[in-house]
């Protein structure tokens, strides 16, 4: 029903298998970054990936983990930021 909706909506909509793999730029383009800070997270062990060959392979669903977990600690980092700025008195 869902694609049914989007495809109403006249969006685009792509059908990946769950194990589908990405390259670094396409998992830039995903989480809306920069490829060199995909390229950080992935030597600094933030996300897993496996080698090709010479290029790196990122797993659509870790790229999603990495993406909604990020999202998470933007919501808490938000909601303490206002929380500090209510115990402050400041405008909203």
């Amino acid at each position: 029903m869902q694609i049914l909706e989007q495809v109403r909506l006249g969006k685009p909509i792509s059908i990946l298998p769950h194990n589908a793999e990405m390259t670094t730029q396409q998992a830039a383009d995903l989480l809306n970054v920069s490829r060199p800070f995909v390229s950080k997270l992935l030597k600094k062990g933030e996300l897993a990936y496996e080698m090709r060959g010479t290029h790196r392979r990122i797993r659509l669903e870790m790229v999603k983990r990495y993406k909604q977990e990020r999202a998470v600690k933007r919501r808490k980092a938000i909601s303490a930021i206002a929380d500090l700025a209510e115990e402050y008195g400041l405008p909203d």
